[in-house]
């Protein structure tokens, strides 16, 4: 019969085994500051941004997301200001640009951002592995006020090699996500036409999301590049964020928000989508919570 104390060195054993395994994990959690931000600006309510990638990534054949977001105590809890995907070049700098609009409730002078990516193609939060060092800017003037995006696209432009013109003709939600609630999935459908040359390249096109003013974390949200008069419809998917207000809001989608064509189109439909379901226990004996709802 084997003593009772060799039980207790072995099971000593165990526990030094385990606690040497939970700090490798938490080694490898670590964020590593790779990423640099580059060139941040304002521009009449909308921030641009580009995220400098390693040299090291010149090796990856997969295409690379990063995100942009609102530095914040928790990082899982960082907003998302915009977010764009690159195929890493070959020699020189990797540059992702970053489009998004100035978030509501942002401090009255001065916004602080931070870039997260996986390196790959799956869409990163602010916990993700590969990080830049917070910067800060100043919000002056006009920059204070959040951007009309319609107005906005409709005015730039930018020069670039792809000459196609994508533009979203329709969009229309499914009476199953006309109540919906914070923290679900939505999947609207979206007609779109290439009114511009054939777009031979091989990258997708990044369409964006916002329910209001606030952008909403993709899912599904790209479609494939289209030939001149080609028009197409496409389900896409995006999570709402789960700290978005009770309310009635109207859904706007931005195609190529990055200006990698040179152009972005913003078009608003589908009729509003409400963040409320009638029979939620929360609602019970909250009249603000229904007067939010019912405001629009």
């Amino acid at each position: 019969m084997i003593p009772s104390f060799y039980y207790r060195i072995i099971a000593v054993f165990i526990v030094i085994l385990i606690c040497s395994s939970s700090s490798v994990f938490a080694f490898d959690a670590k964020q590593s500051e790779v990423l640099i931000i580059d060139e941040l600006k304002l521009d009449d309510g909308m921030i641009i941004a580009q995220i400098i990638l390693p040299d090291s990534v010149q090796s990856s054949i997969r295409p690379i997301t990063a995100g942009l977001f609102v530095k914040d105590a928790s990082c899982t809890d960082a907003q998302l200001i915009g977010y764009g995907q690159v195929k890493p070049a070959s020699d020189g700098q990797t540059i992702i640009p970053i489009y998004g609009q100035i978030p509501l409730g942002s401090d009255p002078e001065t916004i602080t951002v931070q870039a997260g990516t996986n390196m790959n193609d799956k869409f990163p939060t602010l916990c993700a592995p590969y990080i830049s060092s917070a910067k800060t800017v100043e919000l002056p003037g006009s920059s204070k006020s959040i951007a009309d995006l319609d107005s906005w696209y409709d005015s730039h432009t930018m020069d670039t090699t792809n000459k196609s013109r994508y533009v979203i003709e329709d969009i229309i939600v499914s009476s199953d996500y006309i109540w919906s609630s914070p923290g679900s999935l939505i999947k609207p459908e979206v007609i779109v036409t290439n009114q511009g040359e054939d777009d031979t390249s091989i990258t997708p096109v990044q369409v964006d999301a916002y329910l209001g003013e606030r952008m909403l974390t993709p899912e599904e949200a790209q479609i494939s590049p289209m030939m001149s008069g080609e028009k197409k419809t496409f389900i896409l998917s995006y999570n709402i964020p789960s700290d978005l207000d009770y309310g009635a809001y109207d859904l706007t989608m931005v195609i190529d928000p990055n200006l990698l064509t040179g152009k972005g189109d913003v078009y608003s439909g589908g009729g509003k989508i409400s963040l409320a379901t009638p029979d939620d226990d929360s609602f019970i004996g909250c009249a603000e919570c229904w007067a939010a709802v019912h405001k629009n």
